[in-house]
């Protein structure tokens, strides 16, 4: 199932992450595309999917807003083109990432 939520643009796009934290893994699967998982304080982890491109490097300090990689394609979502899959897991539950843009990290 799709646990998380799909940005699609035309040109490719500058992926940022949505909070400080760490580069803990990073991934290129045949399937899935380009990965990069980080994770935050407060039991937060942000998986970002379909990357075109990573610019970071696993155990990377991330600041918020710092550039990650771009958007770009995958083998299990070929019918939206360019674009990234973004996911939010908290305390090891998916969380849809949508319900969360007026929130603090604190209050999910």
């Amino acid at each position: 199932p799709n646990s998380g939520v799909d940005y699609i643009g035309e040109e490719i796009f500058d992926v940022i992450s949505i909070l400080d934290g760490v580069v803990t893994r990073i991934n290129d699967n045949n399937i899935l595309g380009k990965t990069v998982e980080i994770k935050h304080d407060n039991g937060i982890v942000s998986i970002y999917q379909s990357l075109g491109e990573i610019n970071v490097d696993e155990n990377e300090v991330i600041l918020q807003g710092q550039v990650i990689g771009t958007s770009g394609l995958s083998n299990i979502s070929t019918d939206l083109g360019n674009h990234l899959h973004f996911e939010i897991i908290h305390d090891g539950e998916n969380v849809n990432p949508e319900k969360c843009y007026d929130k603090e990290p604190k209050d999910l």
